[in-house]
């Protein structure tokens, strides 16, 4: 069920907060993807997690990386292939989810927007 306030949905999933899912509500397991979205609510006593869709029309929070170094404000974000991201390296194949709207690093749950199109690099 898709909600009129914003680009969500909701799914069973054991994903945590921040990790980006399939359309099943598994963790992305490749770098290469396409999420189908972010959890941005995993408490729900229904045992459905609140989803938020890319172009969600607010600023959610995307857990990092354990290696994911350090990431700057305005930094795009790509998947790192087990649900977190990282910084864009600028070069491979990625694809590009989000932009951070405030600095992090390893393991945070990072602010950030997710894009209504996420940008594939095949090279």
């Amino acid at each position: 069920m898709v909600t009129k306030e914003g680009l969500t949905d909701l799914l069973a999933t054991e994903a945590a907060e921040g990790i980006l899912v399939d359309a099943a509500g598994v963790a992305i397991a490749s770098a290469s993807a396409l999420p189908f979205g972010a959890v941005i609510r995993s408490d729900d006593p229904d045992g459905l997690s609140t989803v938020a869709l890319p172009g969600y029309d607010g600023i959610l929070e995307l857990k990092c990386h354990s290696a994911a170094g350090t990431i700057n404000k305005g930094t795009l974000l790509v998947s790192h292939g087990n649900g977190t991201v990282k910084a864009d390296s600028g070069t491979g194949v990625r694809v590009v989810v989000g932009r951070a709207m405030e600095a992090g690093a390893n393991n945070m749950l990072l602010k950030a927007i997710l894009f209504s199109i996420p940008i594939i690099y095949t090279s």
